[in-house]
């Protein structure tokens, strides 16, 4: 049965005090997303175009000689951690500022500065880095256990298992630990990638032998010291 256009009319006007209101709210809260949207990704981009700026001053004052540059990286590292502190490069000036501090041999700001860049969303690959570098600060801190877990309690990439070996290798070395030190070495080698040393790695390892004998030979001659007494 064929409706007539009054009839078609009055079907769609009762359709629309039935649905129109939703509709109406629905477009309206599409329009509200897309802008929402729209303003966080700015927002996002102004964030990171902000942090990298500050990043970028510190590297730059890095590398001028000037008597009052680190008070000037320390302060922009601070700003950095407060307004940006969720970003990488707040990050990646952390790292730059602990190695200020310690090579002024202040080891225990060098520290905190690494471990707070640890806590932070920073992506595998730096973390494995950063745990690199803060082993080796705790270990010639005497803080050799410290040292031991922040490597030991952690899986890093392939590509970072050398260096990881290599560094457990020098800490197992300077507390005497030459067995460990000798397979931590051997680790290392068998994972080298092509833009890490192995010449260095070897000579590391075949220095661990000679220790070993020159300790031997010591315990030797005390010996036959008491021997003869």
């Amino acid at each position: 049965m064929v409706e007539s256009d009054e009839e078609q009319l009055e079907v769609l006007k009762n359709w629309w005090r039935e649905n129109g209101q939703s509709i109406v709210i629905a477009i309206a809260l599409g329009f509200l997303g897309i802008f929402g949207f729209q303003a966080w990704n700015e927002k996002v981009k102004n964030t990171a175009e902000n942090a990298s700026e500050i990043y970028q001053q510190i590297l730059d004052l890095n590398v001028q000689d000037m008597k009052e540059k680190d008070e000037a990286i320390f302060d922009l590292g601070r700003k950095l951690k407060d307004d940006y502190g969720n970003s990488i490069y707040a990050v990646l000036a952390s790292l730059v500022i602990s190695k200020k501090y310690i090579e002024s041999n202040d080891f225990e700001s060098g520290i905190d500065q690494l471990r707070w860049a640890l806590d932070q969303d920073h992506g595998d690959s730096l973390e494995d880095l950063i745990r690199v570098r803060l082993a080796r600060v705790l270990a010639s801190s005497n803080k050799s256990d410290e040292a031991f877990s922040i490597l030991e309690n952690h899986e890093p990439q392939a590509a970072h298992l050398s260096i990881f070996e290599e560094t457990k290798g020098d800490m197992f070395f300077q507390v005497g630990n030459l067995a460990s030190a000798r397979e931590a070495y051997q680790k290392a080698i068998a994972n080298k990638r092509d833009d890490q040393s192995l010449a260095l790695l070897e000579l590391k390892l075949a220095d661990i032998p000679l220790q070993k004998n020159l300790t031997d030979r010591v315990d030797q001659v005390s010996s036959e010291a008491e021997g003869s007494d």
